[in-house]
């Protein structure tokens, strides 16, 4: 088998070397992206440009064709996004604040719980939003996930804790004997009991 010529093998590295990082500025910008696609060129020309190798660099005729008079307004950042690099991706979609998260056994899935009293569940590959649980008459404090993956629970400013299907959404049960807001909760290893944490100055542990 011929061996590539050096400077063809630089040039597949340095196209590779691009691609991923394009990828990953396209994964950290997929929540504005969803709502605003119009928004890709901007967005994909603002995040690599201070990447060490500018990938910025191979969008010049573009960036220059944009910039001339008459050309479509675009925001261009002069500073860096003050964000950590380890930043795969955001996911928004709540209204309100989010005030708990947990991560399903598989990994596969997050649930987040927010002050617009609802639950969320969201696909960790795509960060896409899987489904929306309503039924708390307060904001979702908290929630924790059963160790088998099948089951939610969430703590409420309602004084309740709600028990989620996870694949259907429809909620199991709800659990009231707190008499002040419910801040947390937590599941034991084997899944076979729930504790939540109250205003009311107390802990319960629920079957």
């Amino acid at each position: 088998m011929a061996e590539m010529p050096a400077g063809t093998a630089a040039l597949a590295d340095d196209r590779l070397t691009a691609l991923t990082s394009f990828g990953r500025a396209f994964r950290r910008e997929s929540h504005v992206l969803r709502e605003r696609p119009e928004f890709l060129w901007q967005q994909l020309h603002n995040r690599p440009q201070w990447a060490d190798t500018p990938r910025a660099d191979r969008l010049t005729a573009e960036r220059e064709r944009r910039s001339r008079p008459g050309a479509r307004p675009r925001i261009h950042r002069y500073s860096r996004l003050r964000e950590s690099e380890a930043l795969i991706r955001t996911l928004t979609g709540h209204t309100a604040w989010v005030r708990g998260c947990a991560v399903s056994p598989d990994g596969a899935w997050i649930v987040s719980a927010s002050e617009d009293r609802t639950l969320k569940i969201w696909d960790v590959a795509t960060g896409t939003e899987r489904a929306t649980f309503r039924g708390h008459g307060g904001p979702v404090n908290g929630c924790a996930v059963s160790p088998d993956g099948t089951w939610i629970v969430s703590a409420s400013e309602d004084t309740t804790l709600r028990i989620w299907d996870a694949a259907t959404g429809s909620e199991r049960a709800a659990l009231n004997r707190h008499t002040g807001r419910v801040y947390d909760c937590a599941m034991s290893p084997d899944g076979t009991w729930i504790v939540s944490a109250s205003k009311d100055n107390t802990l319960r542990i629920w079957e």
